[in-house]
């Protein structure tokens, strides 16, 4: 009893890990149909595996999850693990253990980037095109993390397979939404897809938006679009993850009680923030292109004399603003680890800097000092202008309906920033020529459609473009569950289901 308590803590832990934030093809290859309907995964949520070793890293569970009886409250998170062999729950603490450790070849080492966004282990890939494990039986994770959406899949092919494909999209959550929707669409290319119909869930939505913003002959395949929380135009929670993570943490297990927990939550926050195994977190691509937009910033999310992002009491009030202000934070900068002779020899004090800065070259992006920008994140502000048509957000150049949570006042929707400044009252800037800001995350405010919990409401249906106006426009294409959160509007087939099948019907 002891070790199956240890186990749901550390399990919390890796949650709390995995929250800094919160199929491919299960038609079978070469089917001859010309239709396909695809679900697009979330963050975190699209399953990955070693396509070398076969083996799945995320997740690596074997043993099946009833999603839709655990969203509905009738199995809780202790019966679900007690369904699991102890074999598997005793590998699962070792690789917990020594994914903390971060050394190579372990969880989290498998799945971090570099700086231009290459894994550090290549052979991870996204489960598709149903993978199988050693034994010869599909992975779970072909449905996405924990087989979340495999509901949606069975449901589907049970009332539609004679005519449509039905799998999940894994998409790989490391990388740019735009990246992955270009092989998205060679992937439906390949398949000779005619029609498709669309569903996703988050950050699902960004990649389904960059797919039909790459042409008219995609949008002209998309007979149904059906986005659920979809997280558009950014989260405050991603860049909560990027730039202050030690305070993110401390909001989301604020009362919750990890005293049997048989490590120091603080010192592997400390670790996130400063430590290599911040990597995992400041390299992913995925999460940089789910930090607030400023079209987001700049929609009636905010009010008269509200802001979305303030500095030492200044609301952003520019597009070009709000992006040098993501250039001048850490997770922006292009910097490459020291070597351990490097840290050897390094001055008093300057022993626990384990990156270097280098300088930018021609063609180069950089920053206010002339050292090199990770890519991505120079170009935030032109990945989210590419995510509209004529200016309004890209779904709406198709058949389209926005599933949304709401009313969840625990959405964050604010950041205030204050700068530490030294003695003489000048700005403090870190090993890596940062100004060093104090955090304050802030919940339930702007607009009172504050959101899911996670995503902010305006960020799911179309940010500066979605006036109110625009929303009475949309009509029934717009469906908002009060109260729901952002995970349950995504993973639960009971909730969304009936929605989901009489719009494919109404396609005739």
């Amino acid at each position: 009893m002891k070790m199956r308590k240890i186990i749901v803590a550390m399990l919390a832990l890796v949650l709390v890990l995995s929250s800094l934030l919160t199929l491919v093809a299960c038609g079978d290859k070469g089917s001859g149909k010309d239709k396909a309907i695809i679900y697009v995964t979330a963050l975190f949520a699209g399953g990955l595996y070693d396509k070398e070793s076969g083996e799945a890293k995320w997740e690596p569970f074997k043993t099946e999850v009833d999603v839709d009886a655990f969203l509905r409250g009738e199995l809780s998170f202790e019966y679900v693990l007690a369904t699991f062999p102890e074999k598997e729950i005793s590998d699962t603490l070792v690789m917990i253990l020594k994914a903390l450790t971060y050394s190579e070849n372990t969880l989290l080492w498998d799945l971090t980037l570099d700086n231009d966004g290459v894994g550090y282990n290549k052979n991870i890939v996204p489960a598709n095109d149903l993978p199988k494990d050693s034994n010869g039986n599909v992975m779970d994770i072909s449905y996405g993390v924990f087989g979340i959406y495999k509901s949606f899949v069975t449901n589907l092919q049970a009332e539609f397979g004679k005519d449509y494909d039905v799998f999940v999209y894994n998409q790989d959550w490391r990388i740019s939404p735009a990246v992955s929707a270009q092989r998205l669409e060679e992937y439906i290319n390949s398949k000779g897809y005619k029609e498709v119909v669309f569903m996703s869930h988050s950050m699902g939505a960004p990649v389904v938006n960059s797919y039909l913003a790459r042409s008219e002959e995609n949008r002209n395949k998309v007979k149904l679009y059906a986005g659920f929380a979809p997280a558009t135009l950014g989260s405050f929670d991603a860049l909560a993850a990027l730039a202050c993570p030690d305070v993110y943490v401390n909001n989301f297990l604020e009362g919750v009680d990890l005293s049997s927990l048989p490590v120091d939550v603080n010192t592997i926050v400390k670790d996130v923030v400063g430590g290599k195994l911040g990597d995992f977190f400041r390299n992913n691509i995925g999460l940089m292109s789910l930090v607030p937009s400023w079209q987001l910033i700049d929609s009636d999310q905010y009010g008269d004399g509200e802001s979305g992002i303030t500095v030492d009491g200044k609301p952003i009030e520019s597009k070009e603003e709000l992006y040098d202000l993501y250039k001048g934070m850490r997770w922006a900068k292009y910097l490459v680890p020291r070597t351990q002779e490097e840290i050897m020899e390094s001055e008093e004090g300057d022993e626990e800097r384990l990156y270097n800065r280098i300088e930018a070259k021609s063609g180069q992006y950089a920053d206010e000092d002339g050292y090199r920008l990770k890519d991505a994140a120079a170009t935030l502000d032109k990945y989210f202008d590419s995510l509209f048509i004529d200016g309004k957000i890209a779904s709406e150049q198709v058949n389209s309906y926005y599933f949304l949570g709401g009313g969840k006042t625990n959405t964050i929707t604010a950041m205030n920033l204050t700068t530490v400044r030294d003695e003489n009252g000048e700005p403090v800037r870190d090993e890596y020529g940062c100004i060093q800001y104090k955090y304050e995350l802030v919940t339930g405010y702007g607009n009172e459609k504050c959101g899911d919990g996670t995503v902010p409401y305006y960020s799911s249906i179309g940010g500066n473009t979605a006036t109110s106006e625009f929303i009475q426009s949309l009509g029934n294409r717009l469906v908002t569950f009060e109260g729901k959160d952002h995970g349950t509007v995504g993973m639960s087939w009971d909730l969304l289901g009936s929605y989901v099948i009489d719009l494919i019907k109404a396609l005739g």
